[in-house]
This record gives structure tokens, sequence and C-alpha cells, in this order.
């Protein structure tokens, strides 16, 4: 990420043929890039624009606002697990270290070690119905007021018609139910 002319790592998993896993074994894939990819320059502008009109970051309020809601997965002592509201894919889940962390780099030993027994519980959920996934590190664009996020999401169908056409997503699984599937 320091090095001239990057302006934009993303570290991700695809995980099963729908997920577009091309190598048949697991893996993981680190990829830097000279332009800041559009999604994110977006999501990096409400960031900002909601920084601007509350004070706070969106993400440590949604950790706040959801903490005893029917959508949290995990609340542990260093990360904050919710199926969020309106996620693009069915059983979509959100990772969000309580500690306001700009990268992975960032977090402590408990930390990565709360983050990794989060992450094998919900993997462990979708492995058991055979789902294949995707999920993204999003490191901060080195803004301090930024918060890593990382967001998981499954892949049980297929985009069809109305999805690619528009970019309107159908998610056909409420993030309550989604949340109550991962707590089992």
């Amino acid at each position: 990420m320091k090095k001239e002319g990057i302006c934009y790592t993303l570290i991700f998993k695809n995980e099963g043929g729908k997920a577009g896993a091309s190598i048949p074994h697991s893996h993981a894939q680190i990829i830097s890039l000279p332009v800041i990819p559009p999604k994110i320059a977006t999501e990096s502008q409400a960031v900002d624009d909601y920084i601007d009109s509350h004070g706070s970051c969106p993400y440590c309020d949604v950790i706040k606002s959801e903490r005893n809601g029917p959508r949290v997965i995990i609340d542990d002592d260093y990360f904050f697990v919710l199926a969020p509201y309106a996620s693009e894919s069915p059983y979509g889940v959100w990772f969000l270290p309580k500690r306001h962390v700009r990268t992975l780099g960032d977090l402590n030993g408990k930390e990565k070690l709360s983050l990794a027994k989060a992450l094998k519980k919900v993997l462990t959920k979708l492995d058991e119905i055979d789902v294949a996934y995707n999920y993204f590190i999003q490191n901060s664009l080195d803004l301090e007021s930024h918060h890593l996020i990382i967001k998981l999401s499954p892949r049980p169908n297929v985009w069809a018609g109305l999805e690619l056409g528009t970019g309107i997503i159908i998610n056909s699984v409420a993030p309550e139910e989604a949340a109550k599937f991962y707590r089992k």
C-alpha cells in the first residue's frame, strides 16, 4: 500500500465456483491497483458525508445501534459481527472491530484471534449448506476517520437479468433470518 503508484490494495477470498474461484484449493488473493475502484470511492464518500453530518463514524454507530438487535451474529470483546440491513447477497455478513482501526495490520493479537474465531464460525455454517462465498477486507483509504470492515458475500444464487441489467439486487433472505442461521 505504501508503494508509489498504488492507490488501493484489496485482500479477498473466492470460495467455490459460483464465487469465481478458478483454483480448486482454498486460497486468498491480494491485488494492488493504480486507481481507487468506483465502489470503494463511493463508499468512502458516503462515510465522509456521514462523518460530516453526524460527527461520528458510521460503523462505530452501527455497532452501538445494532448491539441488542436481531441482526447480531457475534458480539464479543473485540469484534462485532452482524447480518447487515439490505445486504447485496443472502446471508451477507459484516465483521467490524470494536476498536476503531483503519487496517487489518492495526489489529492486535486478541482482536486477530477474535476475528479468526468469528470467521471460522460463520464460514463453517456456509460450508454446512455448501454455499460459495467471497469476502473482502476493506482497509480505509488512508483516512484516520475511516474504519476497517470485512464484508462476506455468500453466493447461493446466480444474478439474473434484473441484477445484471440494473444493478438492483434481489435478496430473498431477511438479515434477521440470516443472523438466526449463523447463531444456531
